[in-house]
């Protein structure tokens, strides 16, 4: 049997429903599971319904969600000045991380996650939603 990847959803409305539609609706996988939901205001996403029916757990910040389960893939999508503590809570815990951009703001804090890819074995990845060129 296979194993599923477990994701944590760190942000469930704005850019977030963009990836539960292709996960839940679009694209439906076995081999995923989500594991828990990071949201201050989860009513206002088209989701919440959703995740509460499949029986994902909310939490109001990743360090409560941390203190009781794990995650394989954190998927970030919060506001920007949220992005560098939350991927280095998720990195941390040993999360492998895709976050939308920016990751961050500077060379340092970009220095200090991948220092902490590096210490936990994990990856991070940056999304660049609906970008074109011409």
């Amino acid at each position: 049997m296979q194993q599923k990847v477990r994701i944590l959803s760190v942000g469930i409305g704005g850019y977030a429903a963009i990836y539960l539609k292709a996960l839940l609706q679009e694209h439906p996988r076995d081999d995923v599971e989500f594991v828990g939901m990071v949201d201050v205001m989860p009513q206002n996403s088209p989701f919440y319904a959703t995740l509460q029916a499949m029986g994902v757990p909310l939490f109001s910040t990743m360090e409560e969600f941390y203190a009781h389960g794990s995650a394989d893939l954190a998927i970030i999508t919060t506001p920007t000045h949220l992005h560098t503590r939350q991927i280095l809570c998720a990195l941390g815990h040993g999360s492998n991380v895709m976050c939308e951009k920016p990751l961050c703001t500077t060379r340092e804090k970009m220095e200090k996650m991948i220092e902490a890819c590096h210490a936990n074995g994990v990856k991070l990845g940056c999304i660049f939603q609906r970008r074109t060129f011409s």
